[in-house]
């Protein structure tokens, strides 16, 4: 992917789409035929294949020798030895395999990361809706998309500040001492802002993840300042910058605090 992206001639490019927003446009097409060329792909049809993929070998072993036993036992019900045998096997790989989640989730713990702790729940979830059904105020269900939406739009307004009609005191233009004429955007900064992103965060509506831009921040440090310094001088801001995926997430602290809050009549 670097070797490919570092012959695309990203000025002649700028030069060929004036506009800010078509330039953008074309970088993002760039790298998408960059992903689509280099990065394997695997198939996840076979769930079950994958999920029993993910075991070591000593449990696989074990899960082969369990299986053998067991048609060992089906075919001779009276042999009393080969039962004890499948047994004890059976127990072996029952506590292997909880021993092996018992080390999972302590890693899992003592990793202090939001995002590997909610996507080990996430794959241990049987619904794949992020957000399950509601119940509003008055005790039915909430199941499609646009009820919920609503309910969680009425809850955070009944949380919020009610507008008195009284601005903030604002800085006058005249009181700040400097003005900033121009943002001046190179590639050693482009370098140290992609270097600040964290790797384990998901993609964006763009669908390319931070991962990408970190590892091929040498490649993307220069188009992506032509970008910047464009997209600044039209004051134009692309399409797919001002979505977000956004998932809420049930925490018991919020609900305490905001009884806190209301016994205290504090609430913001």
């Amino acid at each position: 992917m670097c070797g490919y992206l570092n012959t695309a001639d990203w000025h002649n490019m700028s030069y060929y789409n004036p506009s800010a927003l078509s330039f953008w446009r074309s970088f993002a097409d760039t790298q998408w035929s960059a992903v689509a060329m280099f990065v394997p792909l695997r198939s996840t049809s076979n769930v079950s294949y994958h999920n029993h993929k993910r075991y070591p070998k000593s449990i696989h072993r074990l899960m082969a020798k369990k299986r053998r036993l067991w048609k060992r036992c089906r075919r001779h019900p009276d042999d009393w030895h080969t039962r004890q045998l499948y047994r004890d096997c059976s127990n072996l790989c029952s506590s292997s395999l909880q021993n092996l989640d018992n080390t999972v989730e302590s890693s899992v713990v003592e990793s202090n990361n939001l995002g590997t702790f909610y996507r080990y729940i996430n794959k241990h979830m049987n619904h794949h809706n992020p957000i399950a059904a509601l119940t509003n105020s008055v005790g039915s269900l909430v199941v499609s998309d646009s009820d919920k939406a609503n309910l969680f739009n009425q809850y955070f307004s009944s949380v919020g500040v009610v507008n008195n009609g009284i601005m903030p005191n604002r800085i006058s233009l005249s009181d700040i001492p400097a003005v900033l004429d121009s943002v001046i955007f190179t590639k050693s900064g482009v370098c140290k802002a992609i270097n600040k992103l964290k790797s384990n965060l998901s993609s964006g509506p763009d669908g390319l993840p931070p991962l990408l831009f970190k590892q091929l921040r040498h490649c993307l440090d220069e188009p992506l300042s032509l970008v910047f310094t464009q997209l600044l001088s039209v004051s134009e801001v692309p399409k797919d910058w001002k979505g977000a995926i956004i998932t809420p997430v049930f925490n018991a602290h919020d609900t305490r605090s905001r009884n806190q809050r209301q016994k205290t009549g504090v609430d913001f």
